[in-house]
């Protein structure tokens, strides 16, 4: 519930989830159907239309949930805390979805343990986190390289088709220019500039080599 208000819709209701599920609208509990309606993307010009789900309609893949939501580019997340398991609000004892991709080992579809590294960093996405913040030199970085989330290394094969990987991950995805300071602690660590051999390759910036 903390990332309905946050403003995250359930996994299973993103604007391609067809791509990835199937829904049994046949076998879900009637006043549970709009649980299963679908978002679109918060640039959409077109809205779907609002369906009502107690209607006789036997199909409901083209209803709008009434949510705008951003995927930022991240793959569907089989395993997220806010996808539904897959029998939920069932009526027959059946699956109310069917996955239509293969499901990576380990995951399990209904988690309710914790967040995932997609759930996390969507939510760092949405808020513009930073969880480490760098101390600031004396003087302004020319270019500021970082990962400024703990995920970058695991999405960086994604650092050429998604432009929120790309700004948020510059170490990850090689942007970085020479100048800059791998360590957020190089201004405490200025004097030993040119002692250790470390420090003065890691802390350009603050050793003004650059």
């Amino acid at each position: 519930e903390m990332l309905h208000i946050l403003g995250f819709a359930h996994e299973q209701t993103r604007p391609d989830r067809d791509q990835f599920v199937q829904i049994y609208w046949s076998r879900i509990k009637r006043d549970s159907i709009s649980n299963y309606f679908r978002a679109i993307d918060i640039n959409a010009r077109e809205r779907p239309p609002v369906c009502d789900p107690r209607s006789t309609q036997t199909s409901f893949d083209n209803c709008y949930s009434g949510f705008k939501t951003r995927t930022f580019g991240l793959e569907y997340d089989y395993g997220s805390i806010m996808h539904y398991g897959l029998d939920d609000f069932t009526t027959t004892g059946q699956d109310t979805m069917r996955v239509l991709r293969p499901v990576p080992t380990g995951i399990v579809i209904g988690n309710r343990k914790g967040m995932t590294n997609l759930d996390a960093l969507k939510v760092k996405m949405r808020y513009d986190c930073n969880e480490d913040p760098e101390k600031k030199t004396t003087r302004k970085p020319s270019v500021e390289c970082k990962d400024i989330y703990r995920e970058c290394p695991l999405y960086k094969n994604q650092c050429k088709t998604n432009q929120f990987i790309k700004d948020g991950c510059k170490v990850s995805c090689g942007e970085c220019t020479e100048c800059y300071d791998m360590y957020r602690n190089c201004p405490d660590m200025k004097h030993l500039c040119g002692e250790l051999d470390a420090i003065t390759k890691g802390c350009k910036l603050t050793c003004r080599l650059c």
